[in-house]
Protein backbone atom coordinates (compact mmCIF):
# COMPACT_ATOMS: atom_id res chain seq x y z
CA UNK A 1 0.00 0.00 0.00
CA UNK A 2 2.95 2.39 1.04
CA UNK A 3 4.45 1.88 -2.45
CA UNK A 4 0.96 2.49 -4.29
CA UNK A 5 0.90 5.94 -2.09
CA UNK A 6 4.35 6.84 -3.34
CA UNK A 7 3.85 5.94 -7.14
CA UNK A 8 0.63 8.09 -6.98
CA UNK A 9 2.38 11.30 -5.21
CA UNK A 10 5.38 11.09 -7.59
CA UNK A 11 2.25 10.49 -10.80
CA UNK A 12 0.80 13.30 -9.32
CA UNK A 13 4.23 15.70 -8.91
CA UNK A 14 5.03 14.76 -12.67
CA UNK A 15 1.57 15.74 -13.96
CA UNK A 16 1.96 19.07 -12.36
CA UNK A 17 5.47 19.59 -13.84
CA UNK A 18 4.43 18.76 -17.38
CA UNK A 19 1.41 20.73 -16.77
CA UNK A 20 3.81 23.72 -15.86
CA UNK A 21 6.35 23.12 -18.63
CA UNK A 22 3.66 23.25 -21.27
CA UNK A 23 2.21 26.55 -19.68
CA UNK A 24 6.00 27.71 -20.05
CA UNK A 25 6.41 26.69 -23.31
CA UNK A 26 3.41 28.08 -24.57
CA UNK A 27 3.48 31.22 -26.90
CA UNK A 28 1.31 34.41 -25.66
CA UNK A 29 -0.34 36.72 -27.87
CA UNK A 30 0.67 40.48 -26.52
CA UNK A 31 -2.54 41.82 -24.95
CA UNK A 32 -1.55 45.54 -26.01
CA UNK A 33 -0.36 46.20 -29.55
CA UNK A 34 2.37 48.14 -28.46
CA UNK A 35 5.80 47.07 -26.84
CA UNK A 36 4.97 45.83 -23.15
CA UNK A 37 6.64 47.82 -20.93
CA UNK A 38 6.41 47.38 -17.31
CA UNK A 39 5.33 49.37 -14.66
CA UNK A 40 4.93 46.82 -11.88
CA UNK A 41 5.54 43.76 -11.27
CA UNK A 42 4.15 40.13 -9.63
CA UNK A 43 4.53 40.22 -6.16
CA UNK A 44 5.29 43.54 -5.40
CA UNK A 45 4.40 44.74 -1.61
CA UNK A 46 0.98 46.33 -1.59
CA UNK A 47 -0.94 47.65 1.25
CA UNK A 48 -2.75 43.96 2.61
CA UNK A 49 -1.63 42.25 -0.27
CA UNK A 50 0.97 41.39 -2.83
CA UNK A 51 0.67 42.85 -6.66
CA UNK A 52 -1.31 39.84 -8.11
CA UNK A 53 -0.13 40.57 -11.66
CA UNK A 54 1.71 42.50 -13.61
CA UNK A 55 1.13 46.54 -14.40
CA UNK A 56 1.88 47.07 -18.22
CA UNK A 57 2.01 51.04 -19.45
CA UNK A 58 -0.18 52.37 -22.11
CA UNK A 59 1.35 55.45 -22.27
CA UNK A 60 -0.89 57.30 -20.09
CA UNK A 61 -3.72 56.77 -22.81
CA UNK A 62 -6.79 55.07 -21.78
CA UNK A 63 -9.21 53.13 -25.25
CA UNK A 64 -6.31 50.77 -26.29
CA UNK A 65 -6.93 48.04 -27.66
CA UNK A 66 -6.85 44.67 -25.48
CA UNK A 67 -6.84 41.02 -27.00
CA UNK A 68 -6.89 37.53 -25.48
CA UNK A 69 -3.47 36.31 -25.24
CA UNK A 70 -4.55 32.54 -26.19
CA UNK A 71 -8.02 30.67 -27.12
CA UNK A 72 -10.47 30.22 -24.80
CA UNK A 73 -13.81 31.58 -23.12
CA UNK A 74 -15.00 35.01 -21.46
CA UNK A 75 -15.71 32.92 -18.56
CA UNK A 76 -16.66 36.40 -16.19
CA UNK A 77 -16.68 40.03 -16.46
CA UNK A 78 -17.00 42.46 -13.23
CA UNK A 79 -17.75 45.78 -13.25
CA UNK A 80 -17.44 47.68 -9.63
CA UNK A 81 -16.04 51.09 -8.66
CA UNK A 82 -13.92 49.52 -6.41
CA UNK A 83 -10.70 47.44 -7.22
CA UNK A 84 -9.99 45.83 -10.70
CA UNK A 85 -13.18 48.38 -11.83
CA UNK A 86 -14.04 46.73 -15.15
CA UNK A 87 -12.79 43.22 -15.69
CA UNK A 88 -12.55 40.45 -18.07
CA UNK A 89 -11.46 37.43 -17.40
CA UNK A 90 -11.00 34.69 -20.18
CA UNK A 91 -10.06 30.86 -19.38
CA UNK A 92 -7.48 28.83 -21.88
CA UNK A 93 -7.47 25.19 -22.79
CA UNK A 94 -4.27 25.25 -20.96
CA UNK A 95 -5.64 25.29 -17.54
CA UNK A 96 -4.48 29.20 -17.35
CA UNK A 97 -6.82 32.47 -17.22
CA UNK A 98 -5.74 35.62 -17.93
CA UNK A 99 -7.35 38.24 -16.58
CA UNK A 100 -7.70 42.05 -17.72
CA UNK A 101 -8.29 44.97 -15.45
CA UNK A 102 -9.11 48.23 -14.98
CA UNK A 103 -10.89 48.58 -18.09
CA UNK A 104 -12.65 51.16 -19.78
CA UNK A 105 -14.47 49.16 -21.89
CA UNK A 106 -15.37 45.87 -23.41
CA UNK A 107 -15.28 44.53 -27.25
CA UNK A 108 -18.69 45.80 -28.69
CA UNK A 109 -20.60 42.39 -29.03
CA UNK A 110 -19.35 41.96 -25.17
CA UNK A 111 -20.48 45.45 -24.45
CA UNK A 112 -23.83 44.58 -25.70
CA UNK A 113 -24.19 41.23 -23.70
CA UNK A 114 -23.32 42.96 -20.45
CA UNK A 115 -25.55 46.41 -20.98
CA UNK A 116 -28.64 43.91 -21.78
CA UNK A 117 -27.79 42.50 -18.31
CA UNK A 118 -27.57 45.73 -16.58
CA UNK A 119 -30.91 47.18 -18.03
CA UNK A 120 -32.72 43.93 -17.55
CA UNK A 121 -31.27 44.00 -13.89
CA UNK A 122 -31.26 47.59 -13.38
CA UNK A 123 -27.66 47.61 -11.58
CA UNK A 124 -24.69 49.26 -12.51
CA UNK A 125 -22.78 46.84 -10.57
CA UNK A 126 -22.00 43.10 -11.79
CA UNK A 127 -20.48 39.85 -11.48
CA UNK A 128 -21.41 37.75 -13.74
CA UNK A 129 -19.99 34.41 -14.94
CA UNK A 130 -20.03 32.21 -18.13
CA UNK A 131 -19.24 28.90 -20.03
CA UNK A 132 -17.65 27.99 -22.55
CA UNK A 133 -19.61 27.95 -25.32
CA UNK A 134 -21.60 31.49 -24.89
CA UNK A 135 -18.65 34.02 -25.53
CA UNK A 136 -15.47 31.78 -27.33
CA UNK A 137 -12.88 33.77 -28.72
CA UNK A 138 -9.81 33.35 -30.54
CA UNK A 139 -6.06 33.93 -30.25
CA UNK A 140 -5.58 38.06 -30.15
CA UNK A 141 -9.06 38.62 -30.79
CA UNK A 142 -10.00 42.20 -29.51
CA UNK A 143 -11.78 42.03 -26.44
CA UNK A 144 -11.83 45.20 -23.65
CA UNK A 145 -10.18 48.41 -23.90
CA UNK A 146 -7.39 49.52 -21.60
CA UNK A 147 -8.20 51.96 -18.98
CA UNK A 148 -8.45 53.47 -15.28
CA UNK A 149 -11.49 52.28 -13.67
CA UNK A 150 -11.58 51.11 -10.20
CA UNK A 151 -8.64 51.84 -8.34
CA UNK A 152 -6.03 52.43 -10.55
CA UNK A 153 -3.86 55.35 -9.66
CA UNK A 154 -3.79 56.49 -13.59
CA UNK A 155 -4.01 54.62 -17.32
CA UNK A 156 -2.96 51.24 -17.37
CA UNK A 157 -3.42 47.70 -17.95
CA UNK A 158 -3.12 45.53 -14.86
CA UNK A 159 -2.63 41.78 -16.22
CA UNK A 160 -2.85 38.44 -14.58
CA UNK A 161 -2.38 34.85 -14.84
CA UNK A 162 -4.29 32.26 -12.50
CA UNK A 163 -4.28 28.24 -12.20
CA UNK A 164 -8.16 28.32 -13.66
CA UNK A 165 -8.96 25.02 -11.08
CA UNK A 166 -7.20 26.53 -7.89
CA UNK A 167 -7.44 30.25 -8.58
CA UNK A 168 -4.03 31.15 -7.85
CA UNK A 169 -2.15 34.00 -9.38
CA UNK A 170 1.07 32.90 -11.22
CA UNK A 171 3.62 35.14 -12.44
CA UNK A 172 3.19 35.82 -15.56
CA UNK A 173 7.06 36.25 -16.16
CA UNK A 174 7.48 32.87 -14.95
CA UNK A 175 4.48 31.34 -17.10
CA UNK A 176 4.98 32.23 -20.66
CA UNK A 177 5.67 36.03 -20.49
CA UNK A 178 9.09 37.10 -22.06
CA UNK A 179 10.04 40.36 -20.59
CA UNK A 180 13.77 41.52 -21.39
CA UNK A 181 15.76 41.78 -18.17
CA UNK A 182 19.44 41.59 -18.20
CA UNK A 183 20.21 43.78 -14.62
CA UNK A 184 19.81 42.06 -11.11
CA UNK A 185 18.21 43.17 -7.86
CA UNK A 186 19.64 45.94 -6.18
CA UNK A 187 19.72 45.81 -2.29
CA UNK A 188 19.30 49.25 -0.58
CA UNK A 189 19.22 48.05 3.10
CA UNK A 190 19.19 45.28 5.97
CA UNK A 191 17.39 45.73 8.98
CA UNK A 192 17.89 43.33 11.92
CA UNK A 193 15.76 42.84 14.67
CA UNK A 194 15.49 40.46 18.29
CA UNK A 195 12.63 37.81 18.00
CA UNK A 196 11.83 34.90 20.52
CA UNK A 197 11.88 30.99 19.44
CA UNK A 198 8.40 31.86 18.09
CA UNK A 199 9.55 34.07 15.83
CA UNK A 200 7.98 37.23 17.01
CA UNK A 201 9.65 40.89 17.67
CA UNK A 202 11.14 40.72 21.60
CA UNK A 203 10.60 44.60 21.69
CA UNK A 204 10.46 47.24 19.41
CA UNK A 205 14.56 47.11 18.87
CA UNK A 206 15.96 47.61 15.50
CA UNK A 207 19.02 48.30 13.56
CA UNK A 208 18.87 49.33 9.95
CA UNK A 209 22.15 49.61 7.67
CA UNK A 210 22.62 50.95 4.36
CA UNK A 211 24.16 48.57 1.74
CA UNK A 212 27.15 49.54 -0.37
CA UNK A 213 28.24 48.20 -3.56
CA UNK A 214 31.25 45.86 -3.54
CA UNK A 215 33.34 44.65 -6.86
CA UNK A 216 30.53 42.78 -8.45
CA UNK A 217 28.63 42.20 -5.21
CA UNK A 218 27.06 44.00 -2.32
CA UNK A 219 28.59 44.36 1.11
CA UNK A 220 28.10 47.11 4.12
CA UNK A 221 30.29 49.89 4.96
CA UNK A 222 32.34 48.01 7.71
CA UNK A 223 31.83 44.94 6.54
CA UNK A 224 30.75 43.54 9.51
CA UNK A 225 27.86 44.14 12.16
CA UNK A 226 28.48 44.28 16.01
CA UNK A 227 25.59 43.09 18.10
CA UNK A 228 25.39 44.43 21.46
CA UNK A 229 24.21 42.91 24.65
CA UNK A 230 21.69 45.47 25.05
CA UNK A 231 20.58 44.43 21.65
CA UNK A 232 20.54 40.44 22.62
CA UNK A 233 18.93 41.00 25.97
CA UNK A 234 16.77 37.89 26.60
CA UNK A 235 17.41 36.16 23.21
CA UNK A 236 19.94 34.31 21.00
CA UNK A 237 17.82 35.07 17.80
CA UNK A 238 18.32 37.37 15.38
CA UNK A 239 15.73 38.07 12.43
CA UNK A 240 17.32 39.74 9.29
CA UNK A 241 14.86 41.86 6.64
CA UNK A 242 16.20 43.01 3.49
CA UNK A 243 14.90 46.55 1.39
CA UNK A 244 15.99 46.34 -2.06
CA UNK A 245 14.75 46.48 -5.97
CA UNK A 246 14.75 44.76 -9.49
CA UNK A 247 14.77 47.00 -12.63
CA UNK A 248 13.48 45.02 -15.59
CA UNK A 249 13.02 45.75 -19.12
CA UNK A 250 15.20 48.20 -21.37
CA UNK A 251 13.11 51.12 -19.74
CA UNK A 252 14.75 49.55 -16.81
CA UNK A 253 11.28 50.02 -15.17
CA UNK A 254 11.85 49.82 -10.71
CA UNK A 255 10.05 46.77 -9.55
CA UNK A 256 9.99 44.67 -6.06
CA UNK A 257 12.34 41.80 -5.08
CA UNK A 258 10.95 38.25 -6.22
CA UNK A 259 13.67 35.35 -4.49
CA UNK A 260 15.78 36.09 -1.70
CA UNK A 261 17.99 33.28 0.29
CA UNK A 262 19.68 33.51 3.25
CA UNK A 263 22.49 31.24 4.23
CA UNK A 264 23.82 31.99 7.55
CA UNK A 265 27.48 29.79 7.85
CA UNK A 266 27.61 26.68 5.64
CA UNK A 267 23.57 26.79 6.13
CA UNK A 268 21.05 28.08 3.84
CA UNK A 269 18.51 28.59 6.43
CA UNK A 270 15.29 30.66 4.52
CA UNK A 271 14.19 30.98 0.80
CA UNK A 272 11.34 32.43 -0.87
CA UNK A 273 10.32 32.98 -4.21
CA UNK A 274 6.94 35.13 -5.50
CA UNK A 275 6.09 33.20 -8.09
CA UNK A 276 2.94 31.78 -7.04
CA UNK A 277 0.43 33.09 -4.47
CA UNK A 278 -3.24 32.68 -3.61
CA UNK A 279 -5.54 35.45 -2.94
CA UNK A 280 -6.80 33.24 0.45
CA UNK A 281 -3.48 34.34 1.72
CA UNK A 282 -3.07 37.47 0.66
CA UNK A 283 -3.37 38.98 3.76
CA UNK A 284 -0.23 37.29 4.90
CA UNK A 285 1.87 39.51 3.70
CA UNK A 286 1.32 41.73 6.29
CA UNK A 287 3.49 39.12 8.13
CA UNK A 288 5.83 38.76 5.46
CA UNK A 289 6.75 42.37 5.33
CA UNK A 290 7.69 44.68 7.97
CA UNK A 291 4.19 46.15 8.30
CA UNK A 292 4.96 48.78 10.88
CA UNK A 293 7.82 50.10 8.35
CA UNK A 294 5.60 50.10 5.43
CA UNK A 295 2.54 51.76 7.18
CA UNK A 296 4.36 54.51 8.54
CA UNK A 297 7.45 55.16 5.88
CA UNK A 298 6.19 53.15 3.12
CA UNK A 299 9.25 50.77 3.03
CA UNK A 300 8.74 47.62 1.46
CA UNK A 301 11.03 45.44 4.18
CA UNK A 302 11.13 41.57 3.42
CA UNK A 303 11.43 39.57 6.52
CA UNK A 304 13.47 36.66 5.85
CA UNK A 305 11.99 34.07 7.98
CA UNK A 306 9.30 31.13 7.95
CA UNK A 307 6.50 31.64 10.40
CA UNK A 308 5.05 28.28 11.69
CA UNK A 309 1.39 30.04 11.13
CA UNK A 310 2.43 31.67 7.83
CA UNK A 311 1.02 29.63 4.94
CA UNK A 312 1.86 31.65 1.80
CA UNK A 313 3.14 29.50 -1.30
CA UNK A 314 6.20 31.66 -1.04
CA UNK A 315 7.87 29.97 1.32
CA UNK A 316 10.48 27.46 -0.16
CA UNK A 317 12.09 26.53 3.12
CA UNK A 318 11.17 24.86 6.80
CA UNK A 319 9.80 27.13 9.30
CA UNK A 320 11.56 28.63 12.28
CA UNK A 321 15.13 28.47 10.21
CA UNK A 322 16.70 31.57 12.07
CA UNK A 323 20.16 32.79 12.99
CA UNK A 324 21.41 31.42 16.56
CA UNK A 325 23.98 33.24 18.35
CA UNK A 326 26.04 30.99 20.93
CA UNK A 327 28.24 33.51 22.66
CA UNK A 328 31.72 35.13 21.07
CA UNK A 329 29.95 34.78 17.57
CA UNK A 330 31.36 35.30 14.18
CA UNK A 331 29.21 34.14 11.63
CA UNK A 332 29.32 34.85 7.80
CA UNK A 333 25.89 35.66 6.22
CA UNK A 334 25.19 36.07 2.53
CA UNK A 335 22.00 37.35 0.72
CA UNK A 336 21.51 36.32 -2.59
CA UNK A 337 18.49 37.73 -4.41
CA UNK A 338 17.35 36.44 -7.92
CA UNK A 339 15.20 38.45 -10.02
CA UNK A 340 12.56 35.92 -12.43
CA UNK A 341 15.16 35.69 -15.27
CA UNK A 342 17.88 34.71 -12.95
CA UNK A 343 19.70 37.47 -12.17
CA UNK A 344 21.41 37.22 -9.41
CA UNK A 345 23.10 39.56 -6.84
CA UNK A 346 24.81 38.77 -3.68
CA UNK A 347 25.14 40.76 -0.42
CA UNK A 348 28.06 39.72 2.13
CA UNK A 349 28.33 40.41 5.61
CA UNK A 350 29.96 39.27 9.00
CA UNK A 351 27.41 39.15 12.52
CA UNK A 352 30.04 39.55 15.01
CA UNK A 353 29.17 39.00 18.36
CA UNK A 354 32.00 39.34 21.05
CA UNK A 355 30.18 38.49 24.61
CA UNK A 356 28.80 35.35 26.17
CA UNK A 357 25.03 34.86 26.01
CA UNK A 358 22.74 36.32 28.53
CA UNK A 359 19.91 34.53 30.22
CA UNK A 360 17.76 33.59 27.27
CA UNK A 361 13.88 34.43 28.15
CA UNK A 362 12.16 31.38 27.18
CA UNK A 363 8.71 33.17 27.76
CA UNK A 364 8.77 36.64 26.76
CA UNK A 365 5.07 37.02 25.74
CA UNK A 366 3.52 35.45 28.73
CA UNK A 367 -0.25 34.85 28.43
CA UNK A 368 -1.02 36.91 31.88
CA UNK A 369 0.76 39.86 29.74
CA UNK A 370 -0.05 39.38 26.34
CA UNK A 371 -2.99 38.31 23.78
CA UNK A 372 -1.06 35.35 21.77
CA UNK A 373 -1.97 34.69 18.48
CA UNK A 374 -2.84 30.94 18.60
CA UNK A 375 -5.39 31.47 21.46
CA UNK A 376 -9.04 32.98 21.31
CA UNK A 377 -10.40 36.13 23.53
CA UNK A 378 -13.88 37.80 24.45
CA UNK A 379 -13.85 40.62 26.48
CA UNK A 380 -16.82 42.71 27.32
CA UNK A 381 -17.45 45.46 28.93
CA UNK A 382 -20.10 48.17 29.18
CA UNK A 383 -22.01 46.78 26.52
CA UNK A 384 -19.43 46.72 23.95
CA UNK A 385 -17.10 43.69 23.17
CA UNK A 386 -14.35 42.95 21.31
CA UNK A 387 -13.58 39.52 19.70
CA UNK A 388 -10.44 37.51 18.36
CA UNK A 389 -10.54 33.72 16.52
CA UNK A 390 -7.28 31.90 16.94
CA UNK A 391 -4.63 33.46 14.42
CA UNK A 392 -6.31 36.30 14.00
CA UNK A 393 -3.18 38.30 15.43
CA UNK A 394 0.40 37.94 13.66
CA UNK A 395 2.06 39.32 16.69
CA UNK A 396 1.67 38.95 20.29
CA UNK A 397 -0.22 42.16 21.27
CA UNK A 398 0.36 43.73 25.10
CA UNK A 399 -2.69 43.42 27.10
CA UNK A 400 -3.63 47.41 27.13
CA UNK A 401 -6.97 46.96 26.68
CA UNK A 402 -9.94 49.58 27.63
CA UNK A 403 -13.53 49.16 26.71
CA UNK A 404 -16.01 51.74 28.10
CA UNK A 405 -19.40 52.97 27.38
CA UNK A 406 -17.86 54.81 24.43
CA UNK A 407 -14.94 53.18 22.95
CA UNK A 408 -12.74 49.88 22.86
CA UNK A 409 -8.94 50.84 22.79
CA UNK A 410 -6.30 48.20 22.35
CA UNK A 411 -2.46 49.13 20.76
CA UNK A 412 -2.35 51.11 17.18
CA UNK A 413 -3.82 51.24 13.77
CA UNK A 414 -0.39 49.81 12.58
CA UNK A 415 -0.99 46.60 14.46
CA UNK A 416 -2.68 44.43 11.46
CA UNK A 417 -5.26 41.31 12.12
CA UNK A 418 -5.30 38.54 9.82
CA UNK A 419 -8.86 37.13 10.03
CA UNK A 420 -11.21 36.62 12.55
CA UNK A 421 -11.36 39.45 15.08
CA UNK A 422 -14.67 41.96 15.41
CA UNK A 423 -15.98 45.00 17.96
CA UNK A 424 -19.38 44.68 19.20
CA UNK A 425 -20.32 48.25 20.12
CA UNK A 426 -23.50 49.24 21.77
CA UNK A 427 -25.33 52.36 19.85
CA UNK A 428 -25.83 55.83 21.00
CA UNK A 429 -29.16 56.50 22.64
CA UNK A 430 -31.99 58.37 21.09
CA UNK A 431 -30.49 58.03 17.42
CA UNK A 432 -31.84 55.34 14.43
CA UNK A 433 -29.74 52.85 15.01
CA UNK A 434 -29.51 52.00 11.30
CA UNK A 435 -27.96 55.46 10.84
CA UNK A 436 -24.89 54.86 13.50
CA UNK A 437 -21.50 52.99 12.32
CA UNK A 438 -18.33 52.07 13.58
CA UNK A 439 -15.41 53.78 12.90
CA UNK A 440 -11.65 53.17 13.51
CA UNK A 441 -9.62 56.05 14.76
CA UNK A 442 -6.47 56.10 13.13
CA UNK A 443 -2.52 57.47 14.40
CA UNK A 444 -3.74 60.90 12.80
CA UNK A 445 -6.96 61.00 14.49
CA UNK A 446 -8.50 60.13 10.85
CA UNK A 447 -11.68 58.28 11.11
CA UNK A 448 -12.07 55.04 8.66
CA UNK A 449 -15.76 53.96 8.60
CA UNK A 450 -15.67 50.10 8.76
CA UNK A 451 -18.77 48.09 7.17
CA UNK A 452 -20.80 47.73 9.75
CA UNK A 453 -24.29 45.47 10.39
CA UNK A 454 -26.93 45.64 13.13
CA UNK A 455 -27.20 42.33 14.97
CA UNK A 456 -29.53 41.92 18.09
CA UNK A 457 -29.77 45.62 18.33
CA UNK A 458 -26.14 46.31 18.71
CA UNK A 459 -23.60 47.37 15.87
CA UNK A 460 -20.37 44.80 14.96
CA UNK A 461 -17.91 45.03 12.49
CA UNK A 462 -14.66 42.99 11.22
CA UNK A 463 -11.87 44.77 11.91
CA UNK A 464 -8.65 44.51 10.36
CA UNK A 465 -6.13 45.99 12.82
CA UNK A 466 -6.02 47.61 16.29
CA UNK A 467 -6.42 51.08 17.46
CA UNK A 468 -9.48 53.18 19.02
CA UNK A 469 -12.99 51.99 17.95
CA UNK A 470 -15.80 54.57 18.24
CA UNK A 471 -19.58 54.50 17.42
CA UNK A 472 -20.91 57.90 15.20
CA UNK A 473 -24.53 58.47 13.48
CA UNK A 474 -24.46 59.57 10.02
CA UNK A 475 -27.87 62.05 9.37
CA UNK A 476 -26.26 63.92 5.92
CA UNK A 477 -27.10 62.68 2.97
CA UNK A 478 -24.82 62.76 -0.65
CA UNK A 479 -23.72 65.25 -2.03
CA UNK A 480 -24.64 65.74 -5.81
CA UNK A 481 -22.82 68.59 -7.77
CA UNK A 482 -22.62 69.22 -11.84
CA UNK A 483 -19.45 68.31 -12.73
CA UNK A 484 -18.71 68.98 -16.93
CA UNK A 485 -22.13 71.18 -16.77
CA UNK A 486 -23.54 74.41 -14.87
CA UNK A 487 -26.78 73.98 -12.74
CA UNK A 488 -28.09 76.88 -15.03
CA UNK A 489 -27.82 74.98 -17.90
CA UNK A 490 -30.44 74.31 -19.72
CA UNK A 491 -29.04 72.28 -22.78
CA UNK A 492 -25.88 70.58 -23.30
CA UNK A 493 -23.97 69.86 -26.46
CA UNK A 494 -21.62 66.53 -25.05
CA UNK A 495 -21.43 62.90 -25.53
CA UNK A 496 -21.70 62.21 -21.54
CA UNK A 497 -22.80 63.78 -18.73
CA UNK A 498 -21.20 63.56 -15.61
CA UNK A 499 -22.00 65.01 -11.51
CA UNK A 500 -19.56 65.16 -8.45
CA UNK A 501 -20.79 63.30 -5.57
CA UNK A 502 -19.36 62.82 -2.20
CA UNK A 503 -20.20 61.48 1.28
CA UNK A 504 -18.64 63.03 3.96
CA UNK A 505 -19.15 60.40 6.58
CA UNK A 506 -19.63 56.79 4.95
CA UNK A 507 -19.80 55.99 1.65
CA UNK A 508 -22.09 55.86 -1.49
CA UNK A 509 -23.38 52.28 -1.56
CA UNK A 510 -26.07 52.88 -4.03
CA UNK A 511 -26.69 55.25 -7.52
CA UNK A 512 -29.78 55.00 -9.95
CA UNK A 513 -30.45 57.57 -12.79
CA UNK A 514 -34.12 57.73 -14.73
CA UNK A 515 -33.58 59.63 -17.42
CA UNK A 516 -37.54 59.82 -18.19
CA UNK A 517 -38.72 57.35 -15.79
CA UNK A 518 -36.40 54.93 -17.26
CA UNK A 519 -33.62 53.52 -15.41
CA UNK A 520 -30.03 53.90 -17.76
CA UNK A 521 -26.90 52.56 -16.87
CA UNK A 522 -24.02 54.78 -15.03
CA UNK A 523 -20.73 54.22 -13.90
CA UNK A 524 -19.51 55.41 -10.91
CA UNK A 525 -15.58 56.32 -10.49
CA UNK A 526 -15.30 56.09 -6.51
CA UNK A 527 -11.56 57.59 -6.78
CA UNK A 528 -12.68 60.63 -8.16
CA UNK A 529 -15.99 61.22 -7.11
CA UNK A 530 -17.70 61.11 -10.36
CA UNK A 531 -20.50 59.59 -12.11
CA UNK A 532 -20.86 59.56 -15.76
CA UNK A 533 -24.02 58.98 -18.21
CA UNK A 534 -22.53 58.58 -21.76
CA UNK A 535 -25.05 58.96 -24.37
CA UNK A 536 -26.32 56.49 -27.11
CA UNK A 537 -25.79 58.42 -30.61
CA UNK A 538 -29.54 58.92 -31.63
CA UNK A 539 -30.46 59.77 -27.52
CA UNK A 540 -31.01 63.40 -27.66
CA UNK A 541 -33.68 66.18 -26.92
CA UNK A 542 -35.34 67.15 -23.68
CA UNK A 543 -35.04 64.77 -20.58
CA UNK A 544 -36.17 64.58 -17.06
CA UNK A 545 -32.94 63.40 -15.35
CA UNK A 546 -33.09 61.88 -11.89
CA UNK A 547 -29.80 60.97 -9.85
CA UNK A 548 -30.97 59.09 -6.54
CA UNK A 549 -28.01 58.18 -4.09
CA UNK A 550 -27.79 56.72 -0.97
CA UNK A 551 -25.30 55.98 1.24
CA UNK A 552 -24.62 53.20 3.69
CA UNK A 553 -26.67 54.44 6.41
CA UNK A 554 -29.66 55.24 4.11
CA UNK A 555 -29.40 58.56 3.49
CA UNK A 556 -30.95 59.74 0.16
CA UNK A 557 -30.08 62.39 -2.20
CA UNK A 558 -32.14 63.39 -5.06
CA UNK A 559 -30.85 65.81 -7.99
CA UNK A 560 -33.10 66.80 -10.89
CA UNK A 561 -33.26 68.82 -13.82
CA UNK A 562 -34.84 68.86 -17.29
CA UNK A 563 -32.18 69.43 -19.99
CA UNK A 564 -31.87 69.18 -24.07
CA UNK A 565 -29.50 66.93 -24.83
CA UNK A 566 -27.94 67.93 -28.30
Amino acid sequence: MKKIKVLFVITLLNSYSIFWSQVNKTTYHSPLSIPLKLSASFGDLRPNHFHMGVDFSTGGKVGLSLFSIEQGYVSRIKITPLGYGRVIYVDHPNGVTSVYAHCSGFEKSIQKIILAYQEKNQLNEVDITFTSGEIPVTKGQLIAYSGNSGNSSGPHLHFELRDTKSEKALHPLVHGFDISDIHAPIPSKIYLYPIDQNGYYLNQKKISIAVVKSGENYSIKTGKIVLTSDFMEGTDRVLIGVEGTDKIGVDLSVCGLFENELIAGENSIFHSRIDTVSFDHNKLINDYCDYAEYKRNKKKIHKLIHKSSNHLDIYKSAPLQTIRLKGNDSIPVVIKLTDAKQNTSTLNFEMVFRKELGTIDSNSKPSALFLLPDSSYYFEEAGNAIRFKPHALFEPVLKTLLITKDKIQLGTAITPIYYGASVSMRPIESTPIDKQYIYLLGEKEQKEALKTQVIDGKLEAEITSLGTFKVSADLTAPTILPHNFSASDTSIAKSAIQWKVDDLKTSISNYNLFIDGKWKVIEYDKKNKLISCVFEPLENGLMNFQLILKDVCGNEAVWTKNIRVN
